[in-house]
């Protein structure tokens, strides 16, 4: 965080819109970070019992409630 701070800004931020270069890479990696935090919250637990797959229902349901509401903030207000 210091390092970010320290170099700043990226040249033409806000100026230019930064679009992905490779949309594969991009969807991939989002993929691999999606799968990573699921299996973190779920094997938090230890076990593939009943406590992991409610950590992994409340994580998703979670995540589906939070796009519902900043979408509906975003279009009504």
């Amino acid at each position: 965080m210091v390092l970010a701070l320290v170099i700043g800004k990226r040249l033409g931020f806000g100026k230019q819109p930064i679009i992905p270069h490779n949309v594969t890479m991009t969807v991939t990696g989002a993929g691999l970070l999606w799968f990573g935090w699921f299996g973190f919250n779920a094997g938090s637990a230890v076990s593939s019992g009943g406590l992991a797959a409610s950590a992994f229902c409340r994580y998703a349901f979670g995540r589906c409630c939070r796009y519902v509401v900043l979408d509906v903030y975003r279009v009504v207000g």
